[in-house]
C-alpha cells in the first residue's frame, strides 16, 4: 500500500490541541480534528486521540538535538495539518498552527484561564478577546507592566 500518495490522496485537516505532554518527548501533540473527532469528549476522549508529530522547517534538522525545537504548540492552538495516511485518518502531521482570537468558548486551562496553563506569555490573566499574535510581532510593543514582569524573571 502507497502510504504517501502525493496531492491526489492527501487529506487536510484543521483541529484544535489538546495534549502537549508527548510521553516520548518529541513534541507531539493530540489534535481533536474537526470532521473526524466528535465534539463529544465522552466518544472521543483526549487520551484516545493519535499523537501528530509537527513538521520542522529546512532549518531544523529534526535529528541529533539540531535545530528548533518542535514545541511550540500550546493547548487550544488551532492547527492545520494533513493525514499521511489519507483517508484511513489515523496517522495526522501537523503542518502549522493559526492564529486567531480566543472567545468564551475557547479551549481553557482548568482554572480556565486561556490559552491553557504553562503559556509563557500568560500568568494568572486571560487572553480572550485578544489576538493570539506575540505583541512584539503586532508592533504593539510592550507593556511596563511586560517589563517588569520580565525583569523579575531575570532576577530570579
Amino acid at each position: 500500500m502507497n502510504l504517501f500518495t502525493g496531492t491526489e490522496g492527501l487529506v487536510w485537516w484543521q483541529g484544535v490541541v489538546e495534549d502537549v505532554n508527548d510521553p516520548e518527548a518529541l513534541g507531539r501533540v493530540r489534535v481533536r480534528i474537526f470532521g473526524f473527532h466528535s465534539d463529544d469528549k465522552s466518544k472521543i476522549p483526549t487520551d484516545k486521540l493519535p499523537w501528530a508529530p509537527p513538521i520542522m522547517p529546512i532549518t531544523s534538522a529534526a535529528i541529533g538535538g539540531v535545530g528548533q525545537s518542535p514545541t511550540g504548540a500550546l493547548p487550544g492552538a488551532w492547527v492545520m495539518g494533513f493525514f499521511r495516511d489519507g483517508m484511513n485518518a489515523q496517522d495526522p502531521i501537523v503542518w502549522g498552527t493559526i492564529y486567531g482570537k480566543p472567545n468564551a468558548s475557547s479551549l481553557k486551562s482548568p482554572d480556565g484561564s486561556y490559552p491553557a496553563e504553562g503559556s509563557p506569555n500568560v500568568e494568572g490573566g486571560t487572553l480572550t478577546g485578544q489576538s493570539d499574535v506575540n505583541p512584539l510581532a503586532t508592533g504593539a510593543g510592550v507593556t511596563s507592566s511586560d517589563e517588569r514582569r520580565i525583569r523579575s524573571k531575570r532576577q530570579s
